[in-house]
């Protein structure tokens, strides 16, 4: 249905209209246009990597899916689900098609703002406090006034008797209910008379507004409130739903005053005949009322009205036979199968649920020639329609062999054989009915026609549906509806429902305002509109990063993507640079044999596994963005990389130090490149080629075969080492400051030494085991983990020596390691110019001389094994 704005257009610029072309013209104008679009959705698709069966994808105008609709169709009306009726439904001038609610759009307009007196009828049983009122009603429609067949009230509301007290009704007296007295003043100069119960106006009746000759009865009505407006509504069951049911009840009338092009009909009486209800129609039902004497007031009024979704042009509402299907004990079913629907967020549901509540029957014909036909046979001369089982099977057998343009090129013998046409019309003339299917029942059949069949032949609960909030009103409520018909079940588990991207300034992206950002100027850009080339994966990365519900899009915010991007790929070059040539099955160290601080990533790296994971399963996937930001940025490039370094490059090719490094390089590695690959998938699948000994593998494969990462369960185990290095961390943490302030007035000094007290013995013991049992060390694993030249490890008891003039000491901060038993103590921290000076090999001050090798690497240089 999308393609009908275009080709409207195509066939206006060569001169034709609709009305010109023939239905099956139209068809093919459709489907090569549909095509055409969908081969461009394709390529585009392929460019920002989203992954599909591109080649076998499933179309609704394919032979296979309107014959397997026209069984959805069968099995609704079989159970008597389906009707035909006149009812006043939302049509579409343009379009010459009525509408249901979900091809609606609003857009600001400016209609009529008038308040019209109905004078009460004469009658022996009118109050004697109303002789000589007239009902005071308000409305925007003022072209439907000719169709009035009632005036509402409320019979529970209490109403004022008012007199205007200058103007042209000056001395006059009207009635309105008693909540709007003040909001009227502000229009009007009225005085209140006195106040009347509301039931007492039931039964009365009043003057047509149009119709000299006629009086229309005042009913009560639920749908009447004190809001907004006066109180008294006009009711034409002919074109409002609230009016039709209204209609029903009472027996009221359904005159049909305006035809398909939204222009009075001849019934409308000589002066409105021929002219547009929204312009001239208005016009000139104004002129009659001030002609009367009975409009009291009339302006603008600018609201949001309902429009065309495809023409972007007014609708109306007015009586038409249409098909619909019933709703009331539907949407009950529906409502009860959503109750084991899992929404995506929790609120996503919210909209469906409040939709399904107050749904009408769905009008589910329509005026157009490109759809799926209601496969309906009418008597020429009796118009009796007939569509059933049988019919519908035969039907569905010549749509699988000819397609569904059977309906419009084949003759009526084709279509209902002789032995149908005897049986249903006993020799009576046939014609077949040219309404076809609602857009929405096509893709609310889609369940049907893609999920895979079980072992009975039924479609199994898809897993996902993903879709925009819109669709609240469209496939997630006809598809839901129409699984619930036939099966009694949401045809989804979860659904996940996302908003629409947003400016800087929180307005909606769209055309009309101008201010879209086109996806595919993001990845491929634009030299025009000064946007350069970023890449599929930098919008990818750009989806990740803001809540879906209102996802923001400016220059600020794809800077913040790139840069997440950069991260990434910096923090994964460094690792594959590293690890090259890097043996993964002989020179991987077992997990009981990593070195303390190696340990402690593994151990923070199956914790991150996790929490992704799960952020993944709840498609939270800003949540996961972040932890992949924070684990790329600040755990691994801002702290382990930075750490090791010096360990990776200067200790032996072939060290345990080493290589404990490099086993945890690989495995970060090894999990990231498959965690990232939903949401960066080039990026992933350049690493796959990058990757040092793919696990055996000969040649690279694509990052999406391997698997989600499964983390080893010793990763898991808190480790006397894990949590020792832990509280080493939380000093670091804690030093931060007392760093900052040494680097601020030693500006040059690019080491320092850390004097580190803690008045609890065994914390005290914790550090000194991690500073190789010593009290001070240059090389240690607590110099690694503090990054410091040399540490000293005090006790509360112990004298701290110094030389250095530039020392700083930290605020005292109360820490804890978890052991058996809670230990906490008092940690204070000194930081201090090193002693040492920088080895020429490692470039770390802990030489003892200028120009000279640490100890460290002169036993390295001499073939020694040993690190730390």
């Amino acid at each position: 249905g999308f393609f009908f704005p275009q080709v409207v257009k195509k066939l206006e610029k060569s001169g034709r209209s609709l009305s010109d072309v023939s239905p099956l013209e139209i068809r093919e104008l459709a489907r090569k246009h549909a095509f055409d679009f969908m081969e461009k959705q394709r390529q585009v698709m392929k460019r920002w990597t989203i992954m599909a069966d591109w080649d076998n994808p499933y179309l609704t105008m394919s032979n296979e899916y309107v014959a397997t609709q026209l069984n959805v169709f069968s099995a609704f009306y079989e159970q008597g689900l389906v009707y035909r009726a006149l009812k006043p439904v939302y049509w579409s001038m343009s379009s010459k098609t009525a509408l249901a609610e979900a091809e609606l759009e609003y857009m600001e307009m400016d209609s009529p703002s008038i308040y019209v007196k109905f004078p009460l009828a004469a009658s022996l049983n009118i109050p004697p406090e109303l002789c000589d009122v007239s009902l005071l009603v308000w409305t925007t429609t003022p072209w439907t006034l000719p169709s009035n067949e009632a005036v509402c009230c409320r019979g529970s509301y209490t109403y004022a008797v008012l007199k205007a007290l200058s103007g042209a009704n000056c001395g006059e007296k009207f009635l309105v209910v008693s909540d709007r007295v003040d909001a009227l003043r502000e229009v009007f100069d009225l005085e209140v008379v006195c106040e009347i119960a509301g039931e007492k106006l039931v039964g009365l009746h009043c003057q047509h507004p149009v119709d000299a000759e006629r009086v229309v009865p005042v009913l009560t009505a639920a749908h009447v409130t004190d809001a907004s407006g006066t109180g008294l509504v006009h009711t034409a069951p002919s074109h409002g739903h609230d009016d039709y049911q209204l209609g029903i009840k009472h027996s009221l009338p359904m005159p049909s005053l305006v035809d398909d092009s939204g222009c009075y009909g001849a019934h409308a009486g000589e002066r409105l005949a021929g002219k547009f209800v929204l312009t001239k129609g208005n016009a000139e039902i104004l002129s009659i009322l001030e002609e009367k004497k009975i409009l009291v007031s009339s302006t603008t009024f600018s609201h949001r009205y309902p429009v065309d979704w495809r023409t972007k042009k007014p609708v109306i509402i007015r009586p038409m036979k249409q098909w619909f299907i019933k709703i009331d004990d539907l949407a009950k079913e529906a409502l009860t199968c959503l109750e084991t629907v899992e929404f995506v967020p929790e609120t996503g549901g919210s909209n469906l649920k409040s939709m399904l509540k107050g749904r009408c029957d769905w009008c589910i014909s329509r005026q157009r020639s490109w759809c799926v036909p209601i496969p309906v046979f009418y008597g020429r001369d009796s118009g009796r329609h007939v569509c059933n089982a049988e019919i519908i099977d035969h039907v569905k057998s010549l749509v699988l062999e000819y397609g569904s343009d059977i309906w419009w090129s084949a003759d009526i013998d084709q279509l209902l054989p002789e032995d149908l046409r005897n049986k249903y019309f006993a020799g009576e003339e046939v014609e077949r009915g040219y309404d076809t299917m609602d857009v929405w029942f096509d893709s609310g059949s889609s369940w049907a026609n893609v999920l895979p069949k079980d072992k009975d032949g039924v479609p199994v609960v898809a897993d996902l549906v993903l879709e925009g909030e819109d669709q609240a009103r469209g496939w997630f409520q006809s598809s839901l509806l129409i699984s619930a018909a036939l099966r009694h079940k949401s045809p989804y588990k979860t659904l996940a429902v996302h908003g629409f991207v947003v400016d800087k300034a929180g307005s909606k992206m769209s055309k009309s305002a101008g201010n879209v950002v086109s996806p595919v100027d993001i990845v491929q850009g634009n030299q025009k509109l000064k946007i350069a080339a970023m890449g599929s994966d930098a919008l990818r990365m750009w989806a990740t990063l803001f809540s879906p519900s209102t996802p923001l899009l400016g220059e600020t915010e794809l800077h913040q993507a790139a840069e997440q991007l950069r991260f990434i790929r910096r923090g994964v070059r460094y690792m594959i640079q590293h690890l090259q040539g890097f043996d993964v099955a002989e020179q991987c160290v077992p997990v009981e044999d990593l070195l303390p601080l190696d340990r402690y990533m593994l151990y923070k790296l199956h914790h991150f596994v996790n929490s992704f994971t799960s952020c993944m399963d709840s498609m939270a996937y800003q949540q996961a963005s972040n932890l992949l930001n924070f684990t790329m940025k600040t755990s691994l490039a801002g702290f382990y990389h930075n750490t090791i370094k010096n360990r990776v490059v200067c200790a032996p090719r072939l060290s345990l130090e080493r290589l404990s490094a490099l086993t945890v390089l690989y495995h970060h590695l090894n999990v990231i490149y498959r965690l990232v690959a939903p949401f960066v998938p080039i990026t992933a699948e350049e690493i796959v080629c990058h990757f040092p000994a793919m696990e055996g593998c000969s040649k690279p494969t694509s990052a999406f075969h391997h698997g989600w990462p499964v983390t080893d369960e010793q990763w898991a185990t808190e480790t006397r080492e894990v949590k020792d290095v832990a509280f080493a961390l939380n000093i670091q943490e804690h030093s931060h400051p007392t760093k900052s302030a040494y680097r601020a007035e030693v500006p040059d000094s690019k080491e320092f030494d850390l004097f580190v007290r803690v008045d609890n013995s065994h914390m005290f013991d914790r550090l000194l085991a991690l500073n190789n049992g010593t009290p001070s060390s240059t090389l240690s694993h607590l110099t690694e983990i503090l990054q410091c030249a040399e540490v000293h490890v005090l006790d509360g008891d112990s004298t701290q020596r110094t030389c250095h003039t530039e020392q700083f000491v930290s605020e005292p901060e109360t820490m804890s390691i978890d052991g058996d038993d809670r230990v906490s103590g008092s940690v204070t921290v000194t930081v201090t110019s090193p002693n040492w000076k920088s080895c020429d090999r490692c470039r770390r001050r802990v030489s003892s001389a200028d120009d000279a090798l640490c100890s460290r690497c002169e036993r390295i240089e001499l073939g020694g094994t040993g690190y730390f």
